[in-house]
């Protein structure tokens, strides 16, 4: 990791350890990745018993008594710097955001990835950047890398050959730990979840001509491979054997590509095929097994407009 990148987390660690025994709060954004940053953050603060506030809000209007003595913004802040110099200038504020920023000179301490040549729309995420910041408080915070992994994933930051940059160090953690695995899969929806065929049925990015919004002729093309749908209960993607999943994924990219212009053809495979992720201390069959169905389930909690209860079920 660059140099001068480690010195500024360790700046942002040395400035949450000045205010430790201030008015903490933690200001994140409501979906996938935001809610996975703050609950990374809130608990390595926790195991460190530092007394902290969580909020999910949005910058505009934000008064000043809603700030704390230090605050800091996840997954936030780096477009909005012009607004918080003008309204917030002289508060203690730390910005660890992934997007791209205005980058003026601020009195604010700002973790940007961008600014030391991470893509932060494909290296590393906002909960990338939240774990990486809990590692600095405490090197016992690997753990907490499989919820980065969610927050990425919810960012759609491993749908092009997986995860990279520093995701892929930070998977490599989670596989360390026991926490996720990795493998190549069918990237069908519900692979923990759902009855194989309505996982077809749903699958629309890209359509399978004329097995997408139809359950019969979803359930007749598997027949039709020999694939089982049921076996004493419905079978799911990840009951399948490895060659059932080779022999379905050459079926739907056969049907897909005789759909689709001859310019899109050579992204079918990776758009069927590619790397998931199973959160290993989830239930099987549960939403919060596979990552991209967990990242879902927090984006939903925010649309809905309670992305705290995403947030602690992230903290377990």
């Amino acid at each position: 990791m660059d140099s001068d990148f480690t010195e500024l987390l360790k700046s942002a660690k040395n400035k949450i350890f000045q205010s430790k025994d201030s008015k903490i709060k933690i200001i994140s954004h409501i979906d996938a990745d935001g809610i996975s940053s703050a609950s990374i953050l809130s608990l390595a603060l926790d195991r460190l018993k530092i007394n902290h506030d969580v909020h999910f809000t949005s910058l505009d209007g934000m008064s000043s008594s809603q700030l704390g003595d230090l605050t800091i913004f996840l997954d936030m802040g780096s477009g909005q710097i012009d607004y918080l110099m003008s309204e917030h200038g002289d508060k203690d504020i730390i910005i660890v955001d992934h997007h791209q920023g205005e980058y003026p000179k601020a009195p604010f301490l700002e973790v940007n990835p961008n600014k030391f040549g991470y893509s932060g729309s494909e290296e590393v995420s906002g909960s990338g950047l939240s774990y990486l910041l809990s590692l600095e408080l405490d090197s016992k915070n690997k753990d907490l890398s499989s919820i980065a992994i969610v927050g990425a994933v919810g960012d759609m930051q491993g749908s092009w050959g997986g995860l990279k940059g520093l995701n892929r160090d930070i998977l490599l953690d989670s596989i360390e730990t026991g926490l996720v695995k990795a493998q190549e899969d069918l990237l069908l929806y519900g692979r923990s979840t759902r009855p194989i065929y309505k996982s077809l049925q749903y699958f629309s990015d890209p359509p399978i001509p004329g097995v997408t919004g139809s359950d019969s002729n979803a359930m007749a093309l598997l027949n039709s491979l020999g694939i089982p749908c049921y076996e004493g209960d419905w079978r799911t993607v990840s009951d399948m054997t490895s060659d059932e999943k080779k022999k379905l994924a050459t079926e739907i990219i056969r049907k897909t590509i005789m759909a689709v212009p001859q310019e899109y053809i050579s992204f079918i495979p990776q758009m069927i095929m590619g790397e998931s992720y199973s959160l290993q201390n989830e239930e099987e069959r549960s939403p919060l097994r596979d990552a991209s169905e967990f990242a879902t389930c927090l984006n939903a909690c925010g649309k809905n407009g309670r992305p705290e209860v995403g947030f602690y079920v992230c903290k377990g």
